[in-house]
């Protein structure tokens, strides 16, 4: 992937950046909300007044604002998309514009993501835009309490979902139809980013979820889109990938690192959702 722009906020469109309300297109195309109203195939009343209003992509890696500009180009073509590197940045767009969504880093310079959630939360203009949090860092209870107070929050794992799932997510959000994440769903991803490494039980995690595994599994599957075994087998994977980058550490113990006692069982699972060996996939990493 490409590389994203500097610390400062811009566009990824190369036309004229709208004014916040705007509705004027200069071309044939039909206009902005007769497309969008197809696209999502209708929403709610909130929905109809932030249909035109672009969407707010906020993360400090280049990579992944240029990952997430390639996407939301792929995928939803009829949304202007707006960049922020820092914390600070954001909040000088988000003064000015209202996002039909924003895509949130929690790790940012400047302000930090928390920072940004509770400017939207103290704006009423803001408080119904949706947020997809999307990190990479563990959440500590803190993190969890304060996400908890926002209701059109959720969150998600980089690295983690397809385009196709990531897409599901970003569609029900505009419609307005993903909710408020679950708090549920919240303690249980904390839980699995602190403790993947470790044996893992279904019960463990419920405990620390505080509901009962059978209703666990149906929330997560509800607002993340797979299942609990799913995203907890590619997170280990994105981690093991991470060791193989970064080390010259065994595969062995890369496997017994990221929860996997069996190196077999570790290399079965490895080749079935990264389409390669451990070992190969070190090796093409040493060739870039």
């Amino acid at each position: 992937a490409g590389t994203g722009g500097g610390g400062h906020a811009g566009t990824a469109a190369a036309r004229p950046p709208m004014e916040a309300g705007s509705r004027e297109r200069t071309d044939s195309r039909p206009p902005h909300r007769e497309i969008l109203a197809r696209l999502l195939e209708g929403g709610s009343e909130d929905l109809l007044t932030l249909l035109g209003n672009p969407i707010l992509t906020v993360d400090d890696d280049p990579a992944q604002r240029a990952r997430l500009r390639g996407f939301f180009a792929r995928e939803f073509p009829d949304f202007e998309v707006v960049e922020a590197a820092r914390g600070d940045d954001a909040l000088a767009l988000l003064a000015e514009r209202i996002p039909a969504l924003a895509i949130l880093d929690l790790g940012l310079p400047g302000s930090s993501g928390q920072e940004i959630l509770e400017y939207m939360k103290s704006e009423e203009r803001l408080r119904h835009v949706p947020v997809i949090v999307l990190t990479g860092r563990l959440l500590d209870q803190e993190d969890l309490l304060r996400l908890d107070r926002h209701l059109r929050v959720v969150v998600q794992v980089k690295g983690i979902w397809t385009d196709e799932e990531f897409g599901r997510t970003v569609r029900l959000a505009l419609r307005d139809e993903l909710g408020a994440g679950n708090p549920a769903v919240k303690r249980a991803l904390a839980w699995i980013l602190a403790q993947y490494g470790r044996p893992f039980t279904r019960a463990r995690l419920a405990e620390a979820a505080g509901v009962n595994e059978d209703h666990l599994s149906r929330l997560f599957h509800r607002e993340l889109g797979i299942g609990i075994w799913d995203f907890l087998n590619r997170y280990r994977m994105r981690k093991a990938r991470e060791l193989l980058t970064a080390s010259s550490l065994p595969v062995a113990e890369v496997a017994a690192r990221v929860g996997f006692p069996d190196p077999s069982y570790f290399c079965r699972v490895f080749r079935k959702l990264c389409g390669t060996t451990p070992q190969a996939y070190r090796e093409t990493g040493e060739r870039r």
